[in-house]
């Protein structure tokens, strides 16, 4: 039964619907005030956790196996850049680097008030440049919201599509 339901696209789309949904409430639906920058994060979570439900349900949507019977292949530790390779689900520059960030909310920011280490707050590398000193601080620019919901509109139309193609 486990098997079965992890490796069907539609409890994955689902289950990012419904993350998408929340994050989309807790970000717009916030009051301003000083709990609002880490609603936003516990946001970004749900945005971050949503695309990792969409790469699995892509996965399985092209024909794959992710649960055989025994246990779930897994992707790595929340690593959405790393997810989307293995699940052979392109990205733009521009798209992995809010992966990037995002994958740190899934991890870190969006759950606990501090990491573990250090390095686990790490910026993306193309941003060291622009942000040589403020390496503990997450690079989410005005676009950064928009790139998100493009990765998820993709990937609702890529699945949809998988589908399609493994129905005829």
């Amino acid at each position: 039964m486990i098997a079965q339901t992890a490796n069907d696209p539609f409890p994955w789309l689902i289950f990012a619907r419904r993350l998408v949904q929340s994050a989309y409430i807790l970000d717009k639906y916030s009051e301003p005030n000083e709990l609002v920058k880490d609603v936003r994060n516990v946001a970004r979570m749900c945005a971050g956790m949503a695309i990792e439900c969409y790469f699995k349900a892509y996965f399985v949507a092209s024909g794959n196996t992710l649960h055989d019977g025994e246990k779930q292949k897994t992707f790595g530790a929340h690593d959405l850049p790393a997810m989307a390779k293995a699940v052979n689900f392109s990205v733009t520059p521009k798209q992995e680097r809010v992966l990037y960030y995002l994958s740190m909310w899934v991890r870190i920011k969006g759950r606990f008030p501090a990491p573990l280490k250090p390095q686990d707050m790490k910026i993306h590398p193309d941003d060291v440049h622009t942000y040589p000193y403020q390496e503990h601080r997450l690079v989410w620019d005005e676009t950064s919201d928009d790139v998100c919901m493009e990765i998820i509109h993709e990937a609702e139309a890529r699945i949809a599509q998988k589908r399609a193609s493994l129905k005829s």
